[in-house]
């Protein structure tokens, strides 16, 4: 028997609008066999990724080669990740996650702007030699800051642990 496809695989870019779309989401982020894409869903309710920006030195988002994704906002995220039996999606947000502990965490992310097109910036890290295009328009050598939000939870010792995170925002640091 056949396992069911996915509608990201028949329509990706469509299939995140549509979840952008119905639950306030924003960014992009996924991990693919070929590397990072960054992504944002605009106003007018297009995704626009790295690659529509700057073809010529990012990679394209292609069904094929993602292995995990995240489309995310303030309001949620929603996890799409690959696995043996194909794909898999689950939608975290504040109200789902069963826990109203909370802890924000902001963390840099490897390199500098170098320049800006389209509401997106090439950053690069000379030293290690990384380099990703993030949907912000930054100053040149800005640095941008990705907030995680981590929920806590208790066991029945009262010990704390992080039982989810989710992403929650992208801004110039």
């Amino acid at each position: 028997m056949m396992a069911t496809k996915h509608p990201f695989e028949e329509n990706p870019r469509q299939w995140l609008v549509q979840q952008a779309q119905t639950h306030n989401l924003t960014y992009l982020l996924a991990h693919t066999d070929d590397g990072v894409i960054w992504g944002k869903v605009n106003d007018q309710g297009q995704l626009i990724t790295s690659a529509d920006v700057f073809a010529d030195l990012a990679i394209p988002l292609r069904a094929v080669t993602v292995q995990q994704l995240r489309l995310f906002g303030k309001d949620g995220e929603l996890l799409l990740w690959k696995n043996d039996d194909g794909f898999q999606d689950r939608l975290l947000t504040d109200s789902t996650a069963q826990t109203n502990e909370v802890e924000d965490e902001a963390y840099l992310l490897w390199g500098q702007g170098k320049k800006t097109e389209n509401g997106f910036t090439w950053m690069e890290e000379g030293a290690q030699g990384f380099y990703h295009a993030v949907p912000l328009s930054i100053g040149q050598n800005q640095e941008v800051r990705l907030t995680i939000r981590h929920y806590i939870q208790f066991d029945s010792n009262g010990q704390a642990h992080i039982a989810l995170s989710r992403l929650v925002s992208l801004d110039a640091a």
